[in-house]
């Protein structure tokens, strides 16, 4: 980015530079959470089960269950099938639909990872790439910083979630129904993102040849 001096961050932080990650993202939601969004219905990423993300899923599971040749993501994605059902149940069966929806939306950046972010000399000096900016609740651009900055192994590490849920509070505070609702839409994420992958591999002439190099 030649119009910003730095470089973009590394993907394994300090305790310094974490605590730096979790106040930047608290701070945006700060400066867009006045900016009005009516009329902007299109940028929801419907973060929920609506019946036609499942059925892609089921569609998805089908078609890899008859191949020989899975690579990682495929085969991890069929046998995460039982988890999805039961996501799926509790999506359906509860009220969680409709307490995510009545949480308060802002822009959300929407892509918040390393590569958005710029540092110079061991501090964050800006945040860049809005072309996944989406109206949602605040906790989706706080879960994704989780998410990129906090796993290890796909398995979300204490520490580090502890060091950027600290830095978030200590600008803005959650609501404990933000705080619980967190988890979910973390995992419901993840889920749409490698369903977009299969989906878009499975189209004629796709950009995306294989789930490795994404």
């Amino acid at each position: 980015y030649p119009y910003i001096d730095g470089e973009s961050l590394d993907e394994t932080l300090s305790v310094d530079l974490l605590t730096q990650v979790g106040r930047l993202v608290a701070r945006y939601d700060l400066v867009v959470s006045d900016i009005s969004w009516e009329g902007r219905e299109q940028l929801r990423r419907r973060l929920i089960f609506d019946g036609k993300s499942y059925q892609l899923f089921e569609k998805i599971v089908e078609k890899l269950s008859h191949k020989d040749d899975l690579d990682d993501v495929e085969r991890l994605f069929i046998q995460t099938r039982e988890d999805i059902d039961n996501l799926n149940i509790r999506f359906s069966t509860g009220n969680i639909i409709s307490r995510y929806e009545a949480l308060p939306k802002i822009p959300c950046h929407g892509d918040i990872f390393s590569k958005n972010i710029i540092t110079k000399d061991g501090q964050i000096a800006g945040l860049v790439d809005f072309g996944g900016i989406c109206i949602e609740s605040r906790i989706f651009d706080l879960q994704s910083a989780l998410d990129n900055f906090c796993a290890i192994d796909g398995e979300i590490d204490y520490n580090p979630t502890k060091i950027v849920m600290q830095a978030y509070l200590s600008v803005t505070p959650l609501s404990k129904e933000e705080l619980s609702l967190i988890p979910m839409v973390m995992f419901y994420d993840v889920f749409t993102s490698v369903l977009w992958i299969l989906e878009e591999r499975s189209k004629p002439n796709s950009r995306i040849p294989d789930t490795e190099a994404v």
